[in-house]
């Protein structure tokens, strides 16, 4: 018997699952899960082992280099989970080894684990084998109320047994879905185990953060892309050792290297973020219902607006529902008015106020709520889910509309000023203050505005429509002694100035915030009292299935925003659909009502949950190879799947919505199956076509259930 080892490693990002090297006589065998050094063409990686086994190779192998370290990076519950996740989402391993550890693990070849885990030690108060106990502050003693208690006493029961049982926390927006969150973690902790909190973007963080940190001290560790390098790979190795008991993080958190989990929790779990929009589409609230099945612990899913499909398993008894349909201290929801604004018989709407010269954007009543919220010194929220300062430009002799020369997609206008350089960030040429620009939000191209017309050289240059920066002009003009702030991804474009703006809004520093669908993450401001929804049929026109859940959640989260302290609340959404099911059942804060209508149309037209959908896009520079190809690829699908008698249809192939991105021509490919055994069956079809012909077909991307078709 040789002595020789093949080892099979798995490289981050590499579309090979594995590759096979020589281990040395003299070398130390490693153990599945371990950092190794090999040669890969010219250039030398670092990988995970996967499987050693002793025996002759077929072939001449190259040989492994070194052993990074005898301790595996990985554990065994890891490796299987990467393996089930790379299966399931139709991803070579490699892909889901990348995005499960943090560079600074891999790259650098050197690494020294003791010494990084040693040193940041120092910092953490508690051992590894003591329990940890929660703050006893006067927050903490509070008594909760029937609602919570019989949540909290559900999740503690489970915890106990270390039994898996998914959850789904549906309670309203201030019903104090975190207090039973914090008190289910104490319970955890207490059993010497681990636990990771999960919220779909960093802009939540700051705030979860601190809750957690007040009961629970040093024992936190935060896990997300914002990080800096080398303290994400701290932190990761910190809770690999067991030094940190509870993770917060975004959706990587889901590959925290726990070592003794005893519960997850997904907070704002309808939220889309936790779908992982390019490279590997995994869903973070999905895999964390797979990772509480494999390790037998419980899964809180929390939500004010569950997603449908989970509402649809709670309703099915697959997840048990745990409803919470009051705001703590019986505060009321928030008072909520909706103000038609299509133009009237008389023409179009005017800019006349009165006297007064007041933006077409803004109405009446909320002009006047705003004063008025001022007079009284209390906060406002203006919702808006466009940035930029138009939405897009065109010629007023000629109507043409200025697009991307890259994109299917019109150009909006940025203004720069002094106070407001961070979209320079995001383009290759940075911009001047007191400039302006055309920008594609989508790849970045920008051209100087206002530029003179292409088609009929005209310098009759208008903008239209409006964004978070328009709002924000206009509001300076009006109140010019208000506060103002704006929180989109253009203003915060740093998690420390995300951090900034919020904590001055806590402080009611800022009288009056504009932004995004950032703010309507589960923040609580207590001296909020009005929320001003601008426009809220934006999402409504968009081209998928789930475009009215998404218009519901949307309306229903910023609407919480409201009158979450002593003071009560009033919401004003203004729309040009005032009848939307969506819409009205918003403005009620019916979500019953909601789930009934929209779970029939779902299943008339055999959406999810009733079905389970692959999405298969095509990018090429070329229009006609393209449309060639994608045609084929459908043929042969369709043929394939009556041959396999798969219950699959298949719809398309068509254009994407947004046909032209980064100069690439794109059309989809949407697979809706019967149930999962269909799904994987036409999964396994479409990897096989793709391997076959993976030289010429690199612009071929699947995402198993998708949540956006543009």
């Amino acid at each position: 018997m040789s002595n020789h080892r093949i080892i099979e490693v798995c490289l981050p990002a590499r579309k090979a699952d594995i590759l096979s090297y020589r281990l040395p006589d003299a070398a130390f065998v490693p153990l599945r899960g371990t950092r190794v050094v090999v040669p890969i063409r010219n250039r030398i990686a670092t990988g995970i082992v996967w499987q050693t086994h002793a025996q002759e190779p077929e072939f001449v192998l190259k040989d492994v280099i070194k052993v990074l370290s005898e301790e595996p990076v990985l554990s065994e519950h890891s490796l299987n989970f990467l393996e089930w996740m790379a299966a399931y989402y139709l991803q070579p391993l490699g892909i889901a080894l990348h995005e499960a550890l943090p560079a600074g693990i891999l790259n650098a070849e050197n690494l020294d684990q003791t010494a990084v885990s040693e040193n940041s030690k120092k910092t953490r108060r508690k051992k590894a084998d003591e329990p940890v106990e929660a703050q006893q502050s006067e927050q903490f003693i509070s008594t909760l109320n029937p609602e919570q208690l019989t949540a909290f006493n559900a999740i503690s029961a489970a915890i106990s047994r270390k039994k898996f049982q998914p959850f789904l926390l549906h309670g309203v927006t201030g019903s104090g879905k975190t207090e039973v969150y914090l008190r289910a973690f104490a319970e955890c902790l207490s059993y010497g185990r681990q636990a990771i909190m999960m919220v779909p973007e960093i802009a939540m963080i700051p705030q979860i953060i601190r809750r957690f940190q007040d009961r629970f001290g040093d024992s936190v560790a935060v896990i997300h892309s914002g990080l800096p390098q080398k303290k994400r790979v701290r932190n990761w190795i910190d809770i690999k050792k067991g030094r940190v008991k509870v993770v917060i993080g975004t959706r990587s958190a889901i590959f925290a290297p726990v070592q003794d989990l005893g519960l997850i929790v997904v907070d704002e779990e309808h939220d889309p973020s936790y779908k992982q929009g390019e490279r590997f589409f995994y869903n973070a609230r999905d895999m964390a219902v797979v990772v509480a099945k494999m390790t037998n612990i419980p899964v809180v899913l929390g939500s004010a607006t569950p997603s449908l499909t989970s509402y649809f398993h709670a309703m099915n008894r697959h997840y048990t529902l745990l409803e919470m349909p009051y705001r703590v201290e019986s505060r009321p929801l928030p008072e909520v008015q909706i103000v038609d604004r299509k133009p009237k018989t008389d023409g179009a709407l005017s800019e006349k106020r009165g006297s007064d010269k007041t933006p077409y954007w803004l109405g009446r009543e909320l002009h006047a709520a705003i004063a008025g919220n001022l007079e009284r010194k209390e906060q406002t929220l203006l919702f808006l889910n466009r940035r930029g300062f138009a939405t897009y430009i065109f010629c007023e002799d000629c109507g043409h509309v200025f697009r991307c020369k890259k994109c299917d997609i019109s150009l909006s206008m940025h203004k720069i000023n002094e106070d407001d350089q961070s979209l320079s960030a995001n383009l290759a040429t940075p911009l001047q203050k007191s400039d302006g620009r055309l920008v594609c939000h989508y790849c970045g191209w920008h051209i100087p505005a206002m530029p003179v017309c292409p088609v009929c050289h005209s310098h009759n240059i208008k903008a239209a429509g409006y964004g978070t920066q328009r709002l924000f002009e206009d509001i300076s003009g009006l109140f010019p002694t208000a506060r103002l702030a704006r929180l989109d991804r253009d203003e915060a474009a740093s998690p420390k100035k995300l951090e900034n703006i919020l904590k001055a809004f806590s402080k009611n520093e800022i009288d009056i915030l504009i932004g995004t669908q950032m703010t309507t993450k589960g923040h609580d401001f207590p001296n909020l009292t009005l929320v001003g929804v601008v426009w809220a049929d934006i999402s409504l026109n968009f081209p998928e299935f789930n475009a009215a859940e998404r218009t519901f959640q949307l309306l229903s989260q910023v609407a919480g925003r409201a009158g979450r302290g002593e003071k009560p609340g009033r919401v004003i959404i203004q729309t040009m659909l005032p009848n939307s099911q969506a819409i009205q059942c918003a403005m009620r804060h019916d979500y019953k009502g909601f789930y009934e209508n929209e779970i029939r149309n779902r299943r008339l037209l055999d959406y999810p949950p009733f079905s389970r959908l692959i999405k298969l896009t095509l990018d090429e520079k070329d229009s006609i190879i393209a449309e060639t190809y994608i045609r084929q690829l459908a043929a042969w699908i369709r043929e394939q799947i009556i041959i396999n008698k798969i219950k699959t249809e298949v719809i398309g192939p068509s254009p994407c919505p947004i046909a032209r991105l980064k100069d690439a021509f794109r059309w989809q490919l949407l697979f809706k199956a019967s149930g999962i055994s269909a799904q994987r069956h036409t999964g396994e079809l479409l990897t096989k076509y793709c391997e076959k012909e993976l030289a010429k077909a690199k612009f071929l991307r699947i995402d198993v259930d998708p949540i956006s078709f543009l």
